[in-house]
């Protein structure tokens, strides 16, 4: 009732069904993505109470992990063996299905050819523009880009105080999926 009492009031379209799985992708990868760092770093953790430590990087641990049966056999039992054997059974998995989602986001940027000219612009891949089409969708429902920054809360932070008014970095608060790219 209220939306509709003012006549300047802007609404949002409704997002299409390709914007939504393109979302949901999007939330999906971000969330085993939380899995594996959170899986990296428990295992690393408990590999650092046995005497090993390991860089933080995914890329640095499974570089770390084919050589920790020569360098911490001594350390390790047939148990704990197991349970890291394990451990890496399980973030094989996810790292699978992270893969997938990247497939699927490349998919989706085929096949968009509004993806396909987000892309164009330099330093935006894959991820960014499907992320943004998943968002926005058309922006014909802005009439600049600087309402379209706005709307996906890359601001910079406003700290007002006696008459004076300080910018600060961007904020970033607005649709989390766009936020991180």
């Amino acid at each position: 009732m209220e939306a509709a009492s003012r006549p300047t009031m802007r609404f949002v379209s409704i997002k299409s069904v390709e914007q939504q799985d393109i979302k949901a992708a999007h939330r999906m990868r971000a969330i085993l993505i939380r899995h594996r760092t959170a899986l990296i770093n428990q295992t690393r953790g408990l590999l650092g109470e046995l005497g090993s430590a390991i860089a933080r990087s995914p890329e640095a641990f499974r570089r770390a992990i084919p050589e920790l049966p020569r360098t911490a056999a001594d350390e390790l039992t047939a148990f704990c063996s197991t349970l890291l054997t394990e451990m890496l059974q399980h973030l094989t998995a996810i790292e699978e299905r992270i893969h997938f989602l990247d497939t699927s986001i490349q998919t989706f940027m085929k096949h968009s050819a509004l993806c396909k000219k987000i892309a164009a612009v330099p330093g935006i891949g894959p991820i960014t523009a499907t992320a943004v089409v998943g968002a926005v969708g058309d922006a014909t429902q802005f009439r600049i880009w600087r309402h379209v920054a706005a709307w996906l809360g890359l601001v910079p932070r406003q700290y007002s105080s006696g008459g004076k008014s300080r910018l600060q970095g961007i904020s970033r608060r607005g649709d989390p999926t766009c936020a991180r790219c």
